[in-house]
């Protein structure tokens, strides 16, 4: 029998903003993850590098990659964490959700080192998002890592490592252990929020809200939550 809480993670693909802000974002139940219909295929996790143009607050910034600009929203207070300034490239490993009637991007990894390093990481970058349409023409796969060394000198190269739920401490207050704890813990009523606070303590319930807030989960009845 499949483990139903086996958590898969979706290819995070190159995709320029501005064919992922004109495509229909669509909302799955269950473990499917939520993705938008685009012209270029279904996309729900995407690996983008932009610039900052804009700090909205310690947990949400604009972020513009040359095509178009987007709201970034963290789960953690990262852009303190990063030291993060409006002008700073940065590469982010990203989930896309809707909120208030907008796609924007949840993050999962952001590093801004890796491309301030070596700034031939940001050219060729845009010279692929430049290059998007006639590569899908010639059928190059977008799927696969970035490996840059068809237009530019290639720039070393730092490899960075997606942790795994088995990977990472239960106990961590992140966004996927948060998930997983309620799909494991869900009863037919769903999984009661004070045995999420038991678990995680009392910071969780910041977590909690924005979880709700992007559409990940829901409160099938008060105090209870249930996984989108």
């Amino acid at each position: 029998m499949e483990n139903k809480n086996k958590f898969k993670r979706e290819i995070a693909k190159k995709f320029p903003l501005k064919h992922l802000l004109s495509g229909t974002y669509v909302l799955q139940e269950g473990w499917n993850p939520n993705y938008v219909e685009s012209k270029y295929g279904k996309i729900s996790r995407i690996n983008t590098i932009g610039v900052i143009v804009k700090i909205e607050s310690p947990t949400k910034f604009l972020l513009d990659d040359g095509t178009a600009t987007i709201g970034v929203n963290c789960f953690s207070e990262e852009i303190l964490k990063h030291e993060l300034v409006v002008g700073d490239s940065v590469l982010l490993i990203a989930r896309i959700r809707e909120y208030e009637n907008s796609l924007c991007l949840v993050t999962e990894i952001l590093n801004k080192t890796q491309i301030n390093s070596n700034k031939k990481w940001f050219e060729f970058r845009k010279q692929y998002l430049d290059e998007f349409e006639n590569l899908i023409d010639k059928n190059v796969d977008f799927f696969v890592e970035e490996t840059p060394t068809q237009y530019i000198e290639t720039p070393e190269v730092i490899e960075f490592q997606i942790p795994s739920l088995n990977d990472s401490d239960e106990k961590e207050i992140t966004p996927d252990n948060l998930i997983l704890f309620i799909q494991k813990n869900d009863s037919i009523n769903g999984c009661a929020i004070q045995q999420i606070i038991d678990f995680y303590g009392q910071d969780v319930e910041k977590t909690i809200n924005l979880l709700i807030s992007m559409g990940e989960v829901y409160e099938i009845k008060a105090g209870f939550l249930k996984i989108l």
